[in-house]
C-alpha cells in the first residue's frame, strides 16, 4: 500500500516565517540606526553651539581686555601729567627728595606709596624683606639734616603671591615686610642740600669738559 504525502504547504509557511523574520529584522536595524543618527546629529549640534558661544565669549572678553587697557593706559598717563605738574609747582626739587630716600633703602626695599601736603609732610609707604630692615631705614631717615622729623607709624608682613612664595622658600626670605613712615620736611635745608648737589654736579661736568 502505498501513500502519497504533499509537502510543499508546509515549505511556503515555512519560508513565509522566515520572511517575515528577515523583514522584523531589518526593520528593528534601521530603526536603531535612525535613532543613533538622530542623536548623533544632536550631539554634533549642541558641540556646534557651545563652540559658538565659546567663540562668542572670547570676542567679549578681549573686547573688554582692550577697553581696559586703553582705560589703564589714559590713567597712567594722566597721573603721570599730574605727577610732572605737582612736581614742578613745589618749591623745592622733588625729584632729588625722592632720589635720596630711595639711596637709603636696602637693596630689594622699594618705595610703594608716596604722599606729601602743603604742610611738607611726607606720608611714604616701604616695603622690606625683614623687621630690622625698616627699623634700620627709620634711624637712617633721622640721620637726613633736612628731615626735622621722622617716625614709624604702621608696620605689618605682606601677602606674597605664589610665585614670590616658591622664591621665598628657595632663597630663605621672609614674607615682605610693609612699612609706613611720616616725616615733616625742612624746605630750607632740603633747598640747600639739592642746590649744593647742583653745584657740585655742574663743577664735575666742567672739569671733564676742560681736561686735556
Amino acid at each position: 500500500m502505498l501513500v502519497d504525502i504533499n509537502l510543499l504547504p508546509q515549505k511556503e509557511k515555512k519560508t513565509k516565517a522566515s520572511y517575515i523574520v528577515l523583514l522584523a529584522s531589518i526593520l528593528i536595524v534601521l530603526i536603531i540606526a535612525a535613532i543613533f543618527f538622530f542623536i548623533i546629529q544632536d550631539r554634533k549640534q549642541s558641540i556646534a553651539n557651545t563652540e559658538q558661544q565659546l567663540a562668542q565669549t572670547s570676542e567679549l572678553l578681549e573686547a573688554k581686555r582692550a577697553k581696559l587697557e586703553n582705560y589703564q593706559s589714559s590713567n597712567s598717563v594722566t597721573d603721570l601729567q599730574n605727577a610732572i605738574t605737582w612736581a614742578d609747582q613745589q618749591p623745592y626739587n622733588v625729584v632729588y627728595m625722592l632720589q635720596e630716600l630711595t639711596k637709603l633703602l636696602p637693596e630689594r626695599g622699594f618705595i610703594s606709596e608716596f604722599e606729601m601736603n602743603e604742610d611738607h609732610a611726607v606720608n611714604q609707604q616701604v616695603q622690606f624683606d625683614t623687621k630690622s630692615e625698616a627699623a634700620y631705614y627709620l634711624s637712617l631717615l633721622t640721620s637726613v639734616q633736612w628731615i626735622e622729623e621722622a617716625v614709624l607709624t604702621e608696620a605689618q608682613t605682606a601677602d606674597l603671591t605664589d610665585q614670590e612664595t616658591e622664591s621665598a622658600v628657595s632663597d630663605d626670605i621672609v614674607p615682605r615686610y610693609i612699612a609706613n613712615y611720616e616725616m615733616r620736611i625742612n624746605v630750607p635745608a632740603l633747598k640747600e642740600a639739592a642746590q649744593t648737589e647742583n653745584d657740585e654736579q655742574d663743577r664735575v661736568q666742567d672739569e671733564g669738559g676742560t681736561s686735556p
